[in-house]
């Protein structure tokens, strides 16, 4: 029977909710919430309701959701395995007088379809040869992708003698991701026990160590077995795992350590994980058609958000919205050749009226990455899509209120805070339980947090404005037939190599031992002499902007939309670069001279 997952992420916890739909798939969200107790279900409709008499819950005709009074549930569930049906279904509601902003129909991400690679090494009987890891990341998107550079760490230490689990709250971003054997929704794992895990980390900031088994971590790594055990000392000694206030002491003990958000996972430098670790992030290539769909493809255009998460629309992370009127009203008076464009999936905090495009809650979320990918900048809250942006190589225009810079800001961000309150320079972030409900230490009646209420837009305005006039002109390049001569004339001692996947390795390999660095960037590790192997999607490098002398790969005429990936080849490639592509025939080469205009 295949596996149906209660969409989580889409309906607030504690909710009256009703399920249209009494067969396999409302049964199993039934029994997931009686399990979770995460909403309430105050009946299920379905056309067969006098069949149903064993269903766990009051089952009644479609029509009788007319005698139910709309305020007293916030979302009708259509549990029905058809997204064609499901369609009609919603039609009917409407019909019945069901308001269409509370009804969520079936779609795909309903479906428990864990990621598996057949060359990943998944479970077999012989426990002894692998070690299973279950990370379960019980925060938002932001700690979801901060967690996913741990489970890479993980990987490279073990590479196939480690299977890895994760459970998020956003699944569907992570099915992909090289490196990780199965991807659950977070919620199934409160749903099973862990016998079949020999470590199970659960948390987001704060990691409890539900399950270690530390002889065999110690058999498998020495450095896993030290990690796990600075881990127990520090609940022994530093934190209280049953304390409420357990973040707060650790942010406490981040900052007198000086270490940021990533490298909370890492306090003392017992793994090979700091605040350069490179990031990964997939890019589904098939959603590039909405940059064309939108009229952006090619386009400068900025994006922004003005929500946080769609599920704490009160947030104290947000920005007035009056505020992001301002700001784009100034912005499309100084540079009205830039379109904005407002992304996101939730549009509670209202319209911004001066924006060129609202694309909230229009896209799916592959789209959305897109749009973020490619805009000149972003700009948000401290939240989720800021962190999205970071790991999609872009820069962002970060407003911070009650988390601190010193913990979330990235360095090649525009990170902005008032400083009207000095004494809240640090944040206050976990220091009651209510931070995050929009419940300002400063005045609890007050709709937004003082530090963000007092961080006025002409002063985010000038920021912006400072990064905008200095942005380069369009990068182009130059082309010429390369010879094998040629080639080797490249490759000198100081040269930063990049190849992007393995084809005609035999050609560049050898000269990994002849220069500084070099750096293969593939979706498996490979082992060559000379060489760092790291994941990497052609579409998004994990590298810096202007990183590598010479930028290599065989493979761009077999891309679908190999523009984005030669654009995102001269984005890693140095002032005057090289890139080195195949040719027209599978003897030739190409030599692509980076040229990067002047401003003058």
């Amino acid at each position: 029977m295949r596996k149906f997952l209660f969409p989580y992420e889409s309906i607030k916890k504690d909710s009256n909710i009703i399920i249209y739909g009494a067969g396999d798939v409302g049964k199993q969200f039934i029994v997931s919430l009686a399990k979770t107790q995460y909403c309430n279900v105050l009946c299920v409709l379905d056309k067969n309701y006098e069949e149903k008499t064993a269903f766990p819950v009051k089952v009644l005709p479609p029509e009788k959701i007319i005698d139910i009074d709309e305020n007293n549930y916030s979302i009708v569930l259509i549990a029905i395995n058809s997204i064609e049906m499901s369609k009609k279904i919603e039609q009917y509601l409407i019909e019945l007088g069901v308001s269409e902003n509370k009804i969520l129909s079936f779609d795909n991400s309903f479906v428990s379809l864990p990621f598996m690679k057949q060359e990943n090494i998944l479970y077999t009987d012989d426990r002894d040869k692998l070690f299973r890891l279950a990370i379960v990341s019980i925060g938002g998107l932001g700690d979801d992708l901060i967690s996913s550079v741990l489970l890479k760490v993980f990987r490279k230490i073990l590479i196939e003698r480690i299977v890895i689990d994760f459970y998020c709250t956003t699944p569907k971003l992570f099915y992909t991701m090289p490196f990780i054997n199965n991807v659950y929704n977070e919620k199934e794992y409160f749903e099973y026990n862990n016998s079949k895990y020999d470590a199970v980390m659960v948390g987001g900031n704060f990691w409890q160590l539900e399950k270690i088994n530390l002889t065999k971590a110690k058999r498998f790594s020495q450095l896993l077995y030290d990690y796990f055990s600075d881990m127990i000392w520090h609940y022994n000694n530093v934190f209280n795992i049953e304390d409420s206030a357990a973040n707060s002491k650790l942010l406490q003990y981040c900052h007198i350590l000086g270490k940021d958000r990533w490298e909370q996972h890492n306090m003392h430098n017992i793994l090979p994980l700091n605040k350069f670790t490179k990031p990964y992030m997939d890019i589904n290539p098939k959603s590039f058609k909405i940059l064309s769909n939108t009229e952006l493809e090619n386009k400068q255009y900025i994006t922004l958000c003005n929500s946080v998460h769609r599920l704490h629309p009160n947030s104290s992370k947000l920005w007035p919205n009056e505020y992001f009127n301002v700001l784009v009203k100034m912005l499309k008076q100084y540079y009205p050749n830039i379109i904005v464009v407002c992304i996101g999936d939730s549009t509670e905090q209202g319209a911004i009226n001066y924006a060129d495009m609202d694309l909230r809650g229009k896209t799916t979320f592959d789209e959305m990455v897109i749009l973020l990918k490619y805009s000149i900048l972003h700009i948000g809250c401290e939240g989720g899509l800021i962190h999205l942006k970071k790991f999609l190589n872009g820069k962002s225009v970060c407003l911070f209120g009650p988390t601190s810079i010193k913990t979330y800001g990235y360095d090649e961000n525009i990170n902005i805070r008032s400083n009207s309150f000095p004494n809240c320079e640090n944040g206050c972030e976990w220091i009651t339980k209510m931070w995050l409900a929009g419940i300002c230490l400063l005045d609890y009646k007050s709709k937004y947090a003082k530090c963000m209420e007092s961080l006025n837009p002409e002063y985010v305005y000038a920021r912006i404005s400072e990064y905008i006039s200095c942005l380069q002109l369009q990068t182009t390049f130059s082309e010429k037939i390369l010879n094998i001569v040629e080639l080797s004339d490249l490759f000198t001692p100081n040269s930063e190599v990049a190849l992007i996947k393995l084809a005609g390795e035999d050609t560049i390999l050898q000269y990994a031992s002849k220069v500084k660095n070099f750096i293969v960037y593939e979706d498996k590790l490979c082992s060559y002499d000379g060489v760092t192997s790291e994941y990497g999607n052609i579409y998004n490098i994990p590298a810096n902007d202007e990183q590598f002398d010479i930028v290599v790969n065989f493979t761009l005429a077999q891309e679908e939309n190999s523009h984005y990936a030669l654009r995102e080849m001269l984005r890693v490639t140095k002032p005057d670069g090289a890139i080195v592509i195949n040719g027209d025939n599978e003897n030739s080469l190409k030599l692509l001279k980076k040229e990067v205009p002047s401003n003058e």
